[in-house]
């Protein structure tokens, strides 16, 4: 399987910290026991790993399985609605790197720099590195609307700051939106951007809206 959040149209994806693990609740209809959540779940997952959860949220009408996101060990990428077609992935630069470090939308690759992880920071948010900079300790940070950098993302160290603590918002699709708890009551999101375009195709933060640059994607 190739893309990790082909889901219903009507799946309804939320970040969860359980057991120090990242995880998604997917909407799967009714469930009425274990034994129908063993055959239901692992195809609504899709891709990813039922971790063997699932409650009823709207009794003999809606239940959840709770599904594993990449998180010890594992990698995936990010693309957006807006460029998933032109096979465009975000990738995450380096401390001191070109584009003054900022993240940039280049083609999709298999390169480390294209290789996100998410690592679990409690209440709900992760922090996002990739295989090529993990080792250095360098993470995602999210800048702000108006900030140096022309607002783009760029890779820092890893430290206990909110402009690193990522969030998702549910986006419908197998979309989400990604904010910060620095910017989370802004009400600003990270924008994909896409090659060749404004500021050398970084990744940057806007005003949160429905527009296809904003709707990210997990990829296998």
């Amino acid at each position: 399987m190739n893309r990790l959040f082909q889901l219903l149209a009507s799946a309804t994806l939320i970040l969860a910290a359980s057991n120090g693990a990242l995880a998604v609740d997917v909407d799967a209809g009714p469930i009425w026991n274990d034994g129908d959540a063993k055959q239901k779940c692992p195809a609504v997952c899709s891709g990813l790993e039922w971790n063997g959860n699932w409650k009823t949220t709207i009794p003999d009408k809606m239940s959840i399985c709770s599904c594993d996101l990449p998180s010890s060990g594992g990698y995936f990428k990010l693309t957006t609605q807006f460029r998933e077609r032109s096979n465009e992935c975000l990738e995450g630069n380096q401390v001191n790197g070109s584009r003054n470090g900022a993240s940039f939308m280049d083609r999709c690759q298999n390169v480390s720099g294209q290789s996100w992880k998410a690592t679990s920071a409690g209440n709900g948010y992760f922090k996002l590195t990739t295989q090529f900079r993990e080792s250095q300790n360098e993470c995602l940070e999210g800048n702000q609307v108006g900030g140096s950098r022309n607002s783009a993302a760029f890779m820092d160290k890893c430290q206990n700051v909110s402009g690193q603590l990522w969030k998702v918002i549910p986006a419908g699709n197998g979309y989400f939106k990604l904010t910060t708890q620095f910017r989370e009551r802004q009400n600003e999101c990270l924008e994909g951007n896409q090659v060749n375009g404004s500021m050398n195709g970084a990744a940057f933060m806007d005003k949160c809206q429905n527009v296809s640059g904003q709707l990210w994607k997990l990829v296998k």
